[in-house]
């Protein structure tokens, strides 16, 4: 063969080998193309002068290298495959470039390379780099695709748009606007972009044409399901069916179509057609994480739905491992697969991780609320929260906030709430909220009938009745016991015929005996309400039945226990406590050592206390021993007894005191009680700052009541401190220590106006009257204690304390009129009737005083109680007291006198004052009268001649007017005689008139 004849055989062969390839690309073989392509590289290597020059070995390895590229791009390769042929694209750039030099054909090449690398950066430089103007579609579409792909949308709509104004028919442009508009959401500019992507690839009989097109009908469908309307589903349905059925682009493996049509069939509960279509998937092969992370979250499902929970969990993590932050549905499905396994924690942590992804997911945050109540009723661990480092009782106390917040919520945020998310919160709002746990239950009662139960219902037909039981428990709680009759009266129509609304409670009772099916709770709740309302017979009447049919219930045996109590019957009371003993150990050791304490059994008091820190009930769940009520308790007991003890055992109780509180607070700082006893503790080393923040901080708690009491004691301890550093009592008062007296004042006052019991009340007034003492109200203090002797008329040291108060207020009536030790002084200023009513008032209170003191120092005082006096009473201070007495009664005795005198002397002369004043009153008087009978008879004189002057106007008004009617008349007459005189001249004239009548005429009527 000659030379000329290898050549054109040669590129008769590079013309079929690309003609072969360009066919083979249109009709997607790409698989066949790169065995066409690398088969002819093959021989042009084997034989290199024989079949192709350099120019089309250069043109084969670029197109090779598109092959791969467009394998990669169609997602038709394993990642296997998919690393081979990243490595075949690699080598031959780099070979191209080694041999060739950089050209524009191996720019675009690596470009494409850089963008299925996904380094976007990469491939712009790549594209930008290209000096050839204008620039070829393949690397102006290369630039416009990677700028979306790095974020920059505006920039590539601009690229794709320019694009289309040059190359008018190019679908992939088109296409690539449309995903612009997506991105931004314009939806609408997006499907007109899709329709002209359709037109213009049907144009055209490629391969990648109808992959255009493919996916442009894909992208509608989603912008129809994208609507949320039946008809949008409908149209989406249509297309991916079509889709589907034609298998156009291979379809049937593209997971994008394939879950929407799965999901669609899931919905109707097609679940084995559903099931057919995903296990056609090839996964392994597909480009798309989040459509192959979805078709495994289907086929979960699906698993899920028929029961297989390993299955079904083991797709639902291979889902979240494709596509974590995309699927949080698939998150919420595999914690309601550990809730159905109760595998609590693993649900919280998954639904933990969804709300962190969508914070607007309300079922996460309802499912999570209702799992984190779980663990707050069955008091177990929970690792939420321990990344903060916090305490068992911290923990507690977040998660327990946690709950409210989320299930708060989710039924603020929802119009008709789960009702287990309604129970829920309920029971987190029963200890603090009463009020709205009760309304939280109502409206799960009223929503019962339509929401199906999910947790507490199963395996309980008697929800409803549950839920009207604890409404009928927080009723009676907050104090609406006739509305609790009512709800109650409801559950018992249920199980009987009659309601203790419609009968007589007498017959109630009596019927009400005769069924024994009635839930034990309802009969306890009503037998509560009854004691509640005072109706005692009923209610001990009901708690016998209860234990007669029932059993030993110890709520019963310990209600019994308590109204024996109150009925101060300790030996019944005693025996109840006793029965329930046996089923609450601990809570019946308490109440029988209130009962010792009532009985003054100190000693087994506190035997019964540690006793119950022993104690343990056998379905506790708690870890530790510790009993905080229980360890406090006791504490108050140790610092009630130093009162009474000496010193030696005061330091024993007050070590004691300190070893219990800190064993509370040191593994829950948040108790309440137990800080207020920290705070007394505080105070009795005389701490008093110190104790008077601590109290300041357990305001809003619930220890909130003692601790503003336990305030006023400090208040008052620290004015205390303040006046006997000032020193000046008596003479110049401290502002401090005023305004701490005043603040525990207004304290004292509203715990008084809080308190109902009569013991607690004289107590309050007892403390008040101290502080008005020591802020030197002595009159204020005088008036309270003397409502106290009424009601403790035995109590000797309040007879001390009101009789040192009207010592004090004596010697302040005697300050206020003068005295300064010396009689002489206050008998010169005593002036005024208020000094002689200050004397007799001086001289009253200090002889009550000293007929009291006098009584009191032959009698030998107890030392209990808090009085105004910081001394121990003894009958020597009231000696004392007495001899002081006295002689102040003798003082005021001559002030009285004395003062009474003046008073008189100062009443003689008040009285010649005021006779003196009423003579000069009575001459004034006189004179006035006198004066005032002068003004009136010259006033009757003015009138009198006002009238005889208004008489002659009068007068002269009717001469005026008759003179002008006169005038008038003349003046008429004159006219009249003046026209008869004119018709005589005329008739003169004819007969010849005298001219002596004319002149007679004009001498009559003048001019």
């Amino acid at each position: 063969m000659s030379q000329e004849d290898a050549q054109s055989l040669g590129h008769c062969t590079l013309e079929r080998v690309l003609k072969k390839a360009s066919s083979l690309v249109k009709e997607q073989k790409l698989e066949e193309c790169k065995t066409v392509l690398e088969e002819a590289l093959l021989n042009s290597s084997r034989n290199p002068s024989e079949l192709f020059d350099q120019k089309e070995v250069v043109a084969l390895r670029e197109r090779l290298t598109g092959c791969y590229l467009m394998l990669i791009a169609t997602g038709r390769q394993n990642a296997r495959t998919k690393e081979d042929t990243q490595k075949q694209i690699s080598e031959q750039i780099a070979f191209l470039h080694s041999q060739f030099g950089s050209t524009i054909r191996l720019q675009e090449l690596q470009g494409w390379k850089e963008i299925l690398g996904e380094r976007y950066e990469s491939a712009l430089r790549c594209f930008e780099q290209i000096s050839s103007a204008p620039k070829s579609l393949l690397s102006s579409i290369g630039s416009a695709t990677a700028k979306f792909y790095k974020g920059d949308i505006q920039d590539s709509l601009e690229s794709f748009g320019s694009i289309v104004r040059r190359w008018r028919r190019c679908e992939s442009a088109w296409l690539g606007i449309a995903r612009c508009y997506l991105e931004k959401g314009d939806h609408k500019k997006a499907q007109m972009a899709l329709s002209k992507t359709i037109e213009f690839a049907k144009q055209k009989s490629t391969g990648f044409s109808s992959f255009f097109s493919y996916e442009a009908q894909l992208s509608i469908a989603y912008i129809a399901f994208g609507q949320g309307t039946k008809e949008g589903v409908e149209a989406g349905l249509s297309i991916l069916k079509e889709l589907y059925r034609d298998n156009t682009n291979d379809a049937q493996n593209d997971p994008r179509v394939v879950n929407r049509l799965a999901e669609y069939l899931f919905y109707r509960k097609e679940y084995k057609r559903a099931s057919a279509l995903l296990c056609k998937l090839n996964l392994t092969q597909t480009i798309f994480p989040r459509a192959k992370g979805e078709s495994l979250f289907q086929l979960a499902r699906l698993a899920h739905v028929s029961g297989e929970l390993a299955e079904a969990e083991n797709f639902y993590t291979q889902a979240l491992l494709e596509d974590g932050y995309g699927l949080p549905q698939a998150r919420l499905a595999l914690a309601n697969l550990y809730l159905s396994r109760e595998d609590f924690q693993a649900a919280a942590d998954c639904l933990e991780r969804v709300i962190s992804q969508r914070p607007e997911c309300l079922e996460a945050k309802a499912t999570l609320g209702i799992i984190l109540t779980l663990f707050e009723m069955k008091n177990l661990d929970t690792t939420i929260g321990q990344e903060e480092k916090l305490t068992k009782y911290e923990l507690r106390r977040a998660r327990r906030e946690k709950a409210i917040s989320l299930l708060t919520e989710f039924v603020d945020a929802t119009i008709t709430p789960d009702i287990l998310a309604l129970v829920c919160l309920a029971y987190l709002f029963e200890e603090n909220k009463p009020e709205r746990a009760c309304l939280l239950l109502e409206d799960s009662l009223r929503l019962f009938d339509e929401q199906p139960n999910i947790i507490i219902a199963r395996n309980s037909p008697s929800v409803k009745i549950r839920l009207q039981n604890n409404i009928a428990s927080l009723l009676t709680r907050i104090g609406r016991y006739s509305e609790a009759e009512k709800v109650l009266s409801t559950i018992f129509n249920i199980y009987t015929d009659l309601s203790s609304g419609d009968y007589d409670e007498d017959v109630f009772l009596q019927n009400i005996q005769k069924y024994n099916e009635i839930p034990i709770l309802l009969l306890y709740n009503q037998a509560l309400v009854w004691e509640l309302e005072g109706k005692m017979v009923l209610a001990r009447t009901l708690y016998s039945h209860i234990i007669s049919v029932y059993g030993e219930y110890p709520d019963a045996l310990f209600r019994l226990g308590y109204l024996s109590y109150a009925n101060d019957d300790f030996v019944a009371a005693k025996e109840f406590y006793e029965r329930g003993a046996k089923f609450k150990p601990k809570l019946a050791s308490h109440l029988l050592a209130t009962l010792a304490r009532s009985q003054g059994d100190y000693h087994k008091y506190q035997s019964l206390l540690e006793q119950a820190l022993q104690s343990r009930q056998f379905n506790e769940t708690r870890e530790a021993l510790d009993d905080d009520y229980s360890f406090v308790r006791l504490c108050n007991f140790y610092i009630d007894c130093l009162q009474v003890v000496d010193e030696r055992r005061q330091r024993k109780f007050m070590d004691k005191c300190l070893e219990l509180l800190q064993r509370v607070l040191s593994h829950y700082p948040y108790n309440a009680f137990a800080a207020n006893a920290f705070g007394i503790y505080v105070s009795l080393r005389e701490m008093y700052s110190d104790a008077r923040e601590i109290f300041h901080g357990l305001v809003g708690t619930p220890a909130a009541e003692m601790a503003k009491l336990n305030l006023a004691h400090i208040q008052v301890h620290l004015a205390r401190n303040l006046l006997h550093s000032s020193g000046e009592r008596q003479i110049v008062r401290n502002a401090a220590a005023d305004t701490a007296l005043s603040s525990a004042i207004k304290l004292y006052e509203d715990s008084l106006l809080q308190t109902r019991n009569e013991e607690t009340r004289c107590e309050m007034m007892l403390y008040l009257s101290l502080a008005n003492f020591e802020k030197a109200h002595f009159s204020e203090a005088c008036r309270l204690l003397t409502r106290l002797l009424h009601r403790m008329p035995m109590y000797l040291p309040l007879w001390f304390n009101w009789a040192l108060t009207l010592e004090e207020c004596g010697l302040r009536r005697i300050n206020e009129v003068g005295e300064k030790q010396k009689i002489a002084s206050v008998s010169e200023n005593a002036s005024s009737l208020n000094g002689v009513h200050n004397a007799r008032k001086a001289a009253a209170e200090f002889g009550r005083a000293y007929r009291i003191f006098q009584v009191l120092s032959r009698r030998k005082l107890s030392a209990d109680g808090e009085g105004i006096v910081r001394q121990t009473h003894s009958s020597r201070l009231a000696d004392a007291h007495h001899t002081f007495a006295k002689a102040k009664r003798a003082t005021s005795n001559v002030l009285l006198a004395n003062a009474e005198k003046e008073y008189v002397e100062q009443t003689e002369r008040y009285q010649e004052r005021q006779r003196i004043l009423q003579e000069k009153l009575a001459q004034e008087e006189k004179e006035r009268l006198e004066r005032e009978q002068r003004r009136k008879e010259e006033l009757a004189a003015l009138e009198e001649r006002e009238l005889k002057f208004q008489e002659s106007l009068k007068e002269k008004e009717e001469h005026k007017r008759t003179a002008e009617r006169e005038t008038v008349s003349r003046k008429r007459r004159r006219k009249v005689l003046k026209e008869q005189l004119e018709e005589t001249s005329d008739f003169s004239e004819k007969e010849g008139t005298s001219p002596t009548q004319m002149q007679v005429m004009e001498e009559i009527f003048g001019d």
